[in-house]
């Protein structure tokens, strides 16, 4: 490194060069690396999809869900596994570890799937579950005229952003669509023998396309084809459903070559019947939908980016584009969810608290240097260190989230000390021997003297991090970006400090004042180490004393996995039975939102009635349908989220139930993104017997809503729900009668059919076929007439009916039937309420045959403890060998890394007086603490060294290494802590990573320092006389 520093005061020139080119690449970088809230920690998932129509859960759990587990379980290269069987489909998820190639177990599965023997009219499909299939905006929009707001959506709005770069997708809910309804007189469609599914057959061979001959003209082959068009709705009426002409309608028969045969003659033409004379006809505009904000119609905007775009410029092309139609037409704009936004605030605040603490640093090193020329050169390393860490990271294919630009700014304090040191030890040298050397050589030797301190402490506090890229799980891939984002600019710094910094001071420190005596601090501190000197034993025992004072304090401290902003807004969710018309759900919905607006603790209030497929279980296919109304309230400021979650709950649940007694509900707070807070408790049952399972988890459930301590308290135990079961009995069995044709009359009865989509009146429009009377009892279901070959018979003739109660939903884990019962905790004291919950469900009788397994958020904290413990040890020991190797022995590594024992005093001291939690940002901040600590212990024992080698007596070699390196020690550190203190005040945007760190830095910092200048030279007192120095004779 003597060359390089060398080098750079001959090529001042280059150097200065070099500097532009970092500069303009730094800036480049800030244009185009992405921005995101968080870096990705999502488990690489697939999902398979299963499909059987007319399957009750138990058959698709026994037919589908068990052999696709089967097939995954062959496979045996997954993390974990889960499904979900309901009425006519599955959904099956398969986790797999972080860092799965997807794409090839992708393949894998695909192809072990589809040797399975699969019922007939079953269908699997697997997918990937990605990131950028969820929104990453949201709004309800709302006007005075909410259809003239839906044409503008529709017509100019959405075509726009779909084309927008970086838009994948864009949904509109709750708009109006036009279905043209087909209400079929059922006596009449009876005493002509007609189904709907014959009249949808009828209706959907009306529009028609088929080969019908070829012709010759001209020498050119002309095709001939056979159409038939309903351009009007009209049209519809006069379509024919039986009798003269039904064949050609609804099954024209083709012969060879393409002609069409006439029926044959001598038959009798039946009674010609057609549409309009059994149903009755009429276009009705029906939302599938309702949204409202504040009670006030709205629709829903969703949009989605593509995998490698911006979030941050999708999101604000959106907004531009709304705001644009905005000053145009007259519309409101309610922000649900904005991942764009979020994303720049969070990025706004570290850059805010970065920039404070930049300028603290500017203070401190003013106030010990007083020089303003030796200020501006000791930062000249924080820019250009961010500007190359941007650069390397936009090059590596990271984002900026709140991990890399929290390391950043982590690191400023950090990024300015080696520079510090140098800029200072120059600073020194033109004050005491300006006189005697050359100005160039002046500089190249005062940073010589420093630079084996300088590099060794740069490499001790990267080298501490190399752990951390190795530590698997969510912990080694949400702080790895941050780790990278801290080495990267901290070595940065160190070729700042030796290349620039030096050819800086020869620039700048051209007139100095000589400078010799000695400050009244250095002359302070001097007494009081000659005083320590002289009691060694009883600043030995005054330090470790302290050392378990602060250990004793942990437990009052607590543990938790990440810090967790508060949220500032809460869900309702009320399920109510399938049979509720959207009509009935959304008077039960204003009345609840009305009951809400008089409560005044909401900001805003977004309401959704809508229908979910096995509560948002599956993504197609019919299945035990449920109605459904959320509410998302956004609540003030002030008010407290535990108190309104309580409220919310009791008055909705009482308001909901007294108006549908079988609605349930459920009220959470909004679920942050990241990694999560590790605050939770999951309750997992497993067990054979579907009632015991549901029985134990509504006891358990119950015993979880006593516990204060709990909020947010879920059951994933779906209910059974009552439902006639069907079986043909002896006579139905005699008569030779298909259980698929009972079936398909049964349900024409029982819900509409779906004829298509088509084009009528110039518009698109939903076709939907039903009857006029519907079966809503148990009797009526019994009165159905089924045509049999001995004439028509009633259901109940030929066939059993029975009310039952069946399961809504079947849920597995790796293959297990099971129950999950999840909370969370309203404090941090993870540990002590995870305990007490175990201890009381272990006091509950359960069924017999149930398993108990309790879990969440205290595996995840004891996880995250072991890696970044171990992470931490084996960061201690490669700063150990890598001082080893600097310093040629053992007992002066082990005096600088004593420093390390005095960490806990001022972290820990510092966490239980702000209220913080041992979480993962703390630990981290611990392993910081690692390579930032032993750096002052090196800079002091160094020069003592150095001393000592001069010739120097041991203590007198103590005394004038401590009043040297005093000033730069402290600098260091001040600079350190002061640049923190911003992170360490921060808001909720931010607190996921850097409070907790920052103020383990900050107190570990604070007295490790502290007791390094006093210890440290203590103990190298004690030891130091054992080390064999060669004395070089020089001074």
């Amino acid at each position: 490194m003597n060359g390089m520093i060398r080098w750079s005061l001959k090529n001042s020139t280059a150097v200065f060069l070099l500097v532009l080119v970092v500069l303009f690449s730094g800036v480049m970088a800030t244009q185009n690396i992405k921005l995101e809230t968080f870096p990705d920690v999502s488990n690489p998932i697939l999902t398979v999809q299963g499909t059987q129509p007319g399957a009750t859960a138990e058959d698709i759990e026994k037919n589908l869900t068990k052999p696709i587990e089967d097939a995954i379980k062959r496979l045996n290269d997954y993390e974990n596994l889960t499904s979900t069987s309901g009425e006519n489909s599955v959904n099956v998820t398969v986790t797999y570890p972080l860092g799965t190639d997807l794409d090839e177990k992708e393949r894998k599965l695909d192809s072990a799937l589809s040797k399975l023997a699969l019922p007939e009219q079953a269908e699997v499909q697997v997918s990937q579950m990605k990131l950028e299939n969820l929104p990453v905006y949201q709004a309800a929009l709302s006007s005075k005229n909410g259809d003239e707001l839906q044409t503008l959506l529709e017509d100019k709005i959405i075509p726009e952003l779909e084309q927008t770069k970086g838009i994948s997708t864009v949904q509109l809910k709750g708009k109006k669509t036009a279905e043209v309804e087909i209400k079929v007189n059922l006596d009449k469609a009876e005493k002509e023998g007609l189904t709907l599914q014959s009249i949808k057959n009828a209706i959907q061979n009306e529009k028609y396309s088929l080969p019908a001959a070829t012709a010759e003209k001209n020498g050119n082959t002309i095709a001939v084809r056979l159409t038939g068009k309903m351009p009007k709705v009209e049209d519809l009426k006069a379509i024919i459903i039986s009798g003269s002409g039904a064949n050609m309608s609804a099954n024209p028969q083709v012969g060879k070559g393409g002609r069409t045969q006439a029926p044959a003659s001598g038959n009798t033409q039946p009674k010609t019947v057609r549409l309009g004379d059994i149903a009755e006809i009429k276009t009705v505009s029906k939302k599938s939908e309702i949204n409202k904000v504040n009670g006030n119609e709205a629709f829903l905007l969703e949009v989605t980016k593509e995998q490698n775009a911006n979030t941050t410029d999708v999101s604000k092309s959106v907004r531009e584009i709304l705001k644009k139609y905005q000053q145009q037409e007259d519309f409101d704009i309610n922000p649900i969810f904005d991942q764009g936004q979020k994303a720049e605030d969070s990025v706004a605040g570290l850059i805010r608290e970065g920039l404070y603490g930049a300028l603290f640093v500017v203070v401190v090193i003013a106030l010990f240097l007083r020089n303003v020329r030796a200020t501006i050169i000791a930062l000249v390393s924080i820019p250009l260190s961010i500007l190359v860490t941007l650069s390397l990271l936009e090059m590596m294919d990271y984002t900026l989230n709140i991990m890399t630009l929290g390391g950043m700014a982590v690191a400023i304090g950090r990024i300015v000390d080696d520079s510090i040191v140098v800029i200072e030890n120059i600073y020194r040298w033109k004050q005491q021997k300006g006189k005697q050397l050359t100005h160039k050589e002046l500089v190249y030797r005062a940073t010589k003297e420093v630079v084996r301190a300088v590099a060794s402490s740069t490499f001790v506090t990267v080298v501490v991090f190399l752990p951390l890229t190795f530590v698997e799980g969510i912990i080694g891939q949400f702080f790895r970006p941050f780790a990278i984002s801290v080495a990267i600019s901290i070595l940065v710094s160190l070729l700042v400090a030796i290349m620039l910094i030096p050819v800086m001071g020869a620039s700048f420190f051209k007139k100095v004042k000589h400078h010799s005596h000695e400050s009244l601090l250095t002359r302070s501190y001097e007494k009081w180490l000659r005083g320590a000197l002289r009691k060694k034993a009883w600043v030995i025992v005054t330090s470790i004393l302290l050392l378990f004072g602060a250990l004793s304090m942990t437990p009052a401290i607590g543990f938790s996995f990440l810090p967790s902003e508060e949220a500032s807004r809460i869900e309702a969710n009320i399920t109510l039975p399938a049979a509720t018309t959207l009509t009935a759900a959304e008077e039960l919905a204003k009345k609840i939102d009305d009951h809400l607006n008089e409560m005044d603790l909401f900001v805003k209030r977004q309401m959704t009635v809508g229908g979910t497929a096995l509560r948002r279980g599956f993504r197609g296919g019919q299945g035990a349908n449920e109605r459904e109304i959320k509410f998302t309230l956004e609540i003030k400021d002030g008010v407290s989220v535990n108190d309104t979650l309580e409220k919310v709950e009791k008055e909705v649940s009482q308001l909901a139930q007294k108006e549908i007694p079988t609605a349930t509900i459920s009220v959470k707070e909004e679920v942050q993104g990241g990694p999560g807070s590790g605050n939770n408790i999951d309750v997992k049952l497993f067990g054979d017997n579907l009632k015991d399972l549901e029985q134990a988890a509504r006891q358990v459930e119950d015993l979880l809503k006593q516990h204060k301590e709990l909020k947010n308290i879920s059951n994933n135990m779906q209910k059974t729900r009552l439902a006639w079961e069907v079986s043909l009995n002896d006579e139905g069995k005699k008569l030779g009668i298909s259980p698929n044709q009972v079936m398909a009359l049964i349900n024409e009865r029982l819900q509409p059919i779906e004829v298509g989509t088509y084009e009528l009146d110039g518009t698109e429009q939903s076709l939907v076929l039903l009857y006029d009377q519907k079966v809503s009892s148990e009797s009526q279901l019994q009165e159905i007439e089924i045509n049999t070959p001995a004439g028509e018979k009633k259901l109940k003739e030929i066939a059993d009916i029975r009310t039952a109660n069946l399961p809504s939903a079947i849920l597995h884990e790796n293959g297990k039937i099971y129950a999950q019962v999840s909370a969370k905790i309203k404090g941090d004291n993870t540990f002590a309420v995870t305990d007490q919950i175990h201890q009381d469900i272990q006091s509950l009788s359960l069924p017999k045959g149930i398993q108990v397994q309790v879990g969440g958020g205290e595996e995840d904290i004891k996880e995250g403890l072991t890696s970044l413990g171990t992470a931490i040890a084996i960061a201690i020991g490669l700063v150990f060998l890598i001082l080893t190797v600097t310093y040629g022995g053992l007992l002066t590594p082990m005096v600088i890394l004593s420093s390390l024992l005095f960490v806990p005093v001022g972290a820990l001291t510092g966490l239980w007086i702000t209220g913080q939690t041992i979480s993962m940002s703390a630990m981290v901040g611990l392993l910081m603490l690692v390579g930032i600590v032993v750096t002052n212990a090196i800079v002091l024992l160094d020069r003592v060294e150095s001393k000592r080698k001069a010739g120097m007596e041991l203590t007198e070699a103590l005394i004038d290494a401590a009043k040297t390196r005093l000033r730069p020690i402290l600098m260091t550190a001040i600079a350190t802590i002061c640049a923190l203190i911003p992170l360490a005040l921060s808001g909720a945007s931010t607190e996921l990573i850097s409070k907790g760190l920052a103020v383990t830095v900050i107190g570990g910092l604070t007295t490790s320092t502290l007791l390094t200048l006093i210890f440290v030279p203590v103990l190298y007192a004690i030891v130091g006389k054992y080390r064999r120095i060669e004395s070089n004779g020089l001074d």
